[in-house]
């Protein structure tokens, strides 16, 4: 059940008091909404509904010392549920299923061609349950207390920026996960670098109407990571970056081809 207006009020204010008592960057004064409460409205639906997001983007990759190239196009859907806590903070449980494309082609393929090395490889298209917990201090944590051993996890919630009737609000995170098993493989990087870069954007006007349950929004994704094990670069130095758009939607405006391959590999993602 969704949380009604005077609940989000409610929300909205204690998320406020505590901003304010620990001397974090409040919103324009402009925006009468608590950044944190704006940032959850835009994500998703407050109160646990099911919403979700499409989006497609491309995977380019920098071997070192070589100019940057497409290695691999994307396209995916995620949903998430947002239930407000009782310390101000809110849950944000994800699933996400996504495959990679050739990246001329545009077709998901399971056969494709390293540009840097010359060899094809097989990608391993991904499903990808996750749940964090934003926090009034505007810090992202992983809600599961069964991490990876020395794991570095750091996230953060920027505070709100607006412009004429734009909103936005960004979610930054940066990890940083040993490997042990490659730790002496010379042919395996012993850790893997994930940074994650989500700007939401959308209408003030919605976001401000607490009335308004589902609140319209679009995605701009980028990352900087390292290569992926299965793309065959070893130890080779280099970084891959992802750049994607996205939109919040309903289950019924979502694309039906990516609708019926999810169905097929994952019968109970929907």
């Amino acid at each position: 059940m969704n949380l009604n207006r005077r609940s989000l009020l409610k929300f909205a204010a204690a998320g406020a008091s505590v901003a304010a008592s620990r001397g974090l960057n409040a919103a324009p004064a402009d925006f009468p909404m608590d950044d944190l409460l704006a940032h959850a409205r835009m994500r998703g639906v407050i109160g646990g509904e099911r919403t979700y997001w499409y989006y497609k983007g491309t995977v380019f990759g920098n071997a070192w010392g070589k100019a940057t190239q497409p290695m691999l196009g994307v396209e995916g859907v995620s949903y998430c549920r947002i239930t407000a806590q009782p310390d101000g903070s809110y849950r944000y449980d994800l699933n996400e299923a996504g495959y990679y494309q050739d990246p001329h082609s545009g077709e998901i393929n399971d056969s494709v061609l390293n540009p840097f090395t010359g060899e094809r490889y097989q990608p391993k298209h991904y499903l990808s349950p996750q749940s964090t917990i934003f926090a009034p201090d505007l810090s992202v944590t992983p809600a599961s207390d069964r991490l990876p051993p020395n794991l570095e996890y750091k996230g953060r919630i920027s505070p709100v920026r607006t412009f004429m009737d734009s909103v936005w609000s960004s979610e930054d995170l940066f990890v940083r996960i040993p490997i042990p098993s490659a730790a002496d493989d010379p042919d395996r990087l012993d850790f893997m670098v994930q940074t994650s870069l989500a700007t939401f954007s959308a209408d003030r006007r919605h976001v401000l109407d607490l009335d308004l349950d589902f609140v319209p929004c679009q995605l701009s994704y980028q990352t900087l990571a390292t290569f992926r094990e299965w793309m065959n670069m070893g130890r080779s130095p280099g970084m891959m970056s992802w750049r994607m758009s996205g939109t919040k939607c309903r289950y019924d405006d979502l694309p039906a081809p990516i609708v019926a391959r999810i169905r097929a590999d994952h019968a109970d993602f929907f």
